[in-house]
């Protein structure tokens, strides 16, 4: 049975004007993804660091069903970013990543399985990443 996600997107200036976009899916499935980013570790005897990596598998199927993207973290930081399905784009995590329907959520490619996380935070802290993702699955 189908499930509807709704959002409201909401955007305020500063003494100017708001403009509040509401929307909806219908979705067959959803998924909540919590996970955890290690941090950097340093270098041995003071050669390069290693980020801390992890890869979330978003969605079971490689096609590009996914109609609904939040990405969102507890440490917004220009040194924590993500690859999506082994794509040479990486996209910084430095506000939350909302994409909604096939053409924002496109824009990350025709797939949209595999994301992989690299965080080169300093100092080395751990972050943790909430995904919910809206997908048909056909």
């Amino acid at each position: 049975m189908p499930q509807t996600i709704s959002c409201n997107v909401s955007a305020q200036i500063a003494g100017g004007p708001t403009v509040t976009v509401p929307q909806s899916f219908l979705v067959d499935a959803y998924d909540k993804i919590d996970v955890v980013i290690p941090p950097l570790t340093p270098g041995a005897g003071g050669g390069a660091a290693t980020p801390g990596t992890a890869t979330v598998q978003v969605q079971p199927s490689p096609g590009g069903s996914v109609k609904f993207l939040l990405v969102m973290t507890d440490n917004y930081n220009a040194q924590l970013s993500y690859t999506v399905d082994g794509r040479a784009t990486s996209y910084r995590l430095d506000a939350p990543h909302l994409l909604l329907g096939d053409g924002a959520v496109g824009m990350l490619g025709n797939t949209q399985r595999a994301f992989a996380f690299s965080n080169t935070i300093t100092p080395a802290t751990p972050v943790a990443i909430t995904i919910l993702v809206g997908r048909n699955a056909t």
